[in-house]
């Protein structure tokens, strides 16, 4: 047994480039993945799973910009919308950096009735 764990990391080092290929894939579809807004509002993770669900259904590559890398890198390379599910609660720069990306000519897709509405729309 104890050679087993000692073996079991080593032998899934085999999909380290495969895993690193998929998660670095271009994806023209993002959900914003805000966490502050899952832990006030549980509905939010079922509505960006449903979501999630929903654009890979229909094809769409689909990944997650998380609101740290929204307020430090901007908005990934390659990406052509982002989705808003359900996020109340979000950081001001998260808004700030939306704005911008939709001022540049991006998408920006919101789901909820008070999903960043007023933000975004002030």
């Amino acid at each position: 047994m104890l050679h087993r764990y000692a073996q079991e990391p080593l032998s899934l080092r085999r999909f380290v480039g495969p895993a690193r290929a998929f998660a670095q894939q271009r994806r023209p579809v993002r959900l914003l993945d805000s966490e502050a807004s899952a832990i006030e509002d549980v509905s939010c993770l079922h509505t960006l799973r449903d979501a999630y669900a929903a654009r890979n259904f229909l094809g769409a590559s689909v990944g997650l910009v998380t609101e740290r890398q929204l307020a430090e890198q901007g908005v990934p390379t390659g990406t052509r919308l982002v989705i808003v599910p359900k996020a109340q609660f979000v950081q001001e720069q998260t808004v700030a950096a939306l704005k911008a990306a939709r001022a540049g000519g991006l998408a920006v897709g919101i789901i909820g009735e008070w999903s960043l509405t007023a933000a975004l729309t002030s």
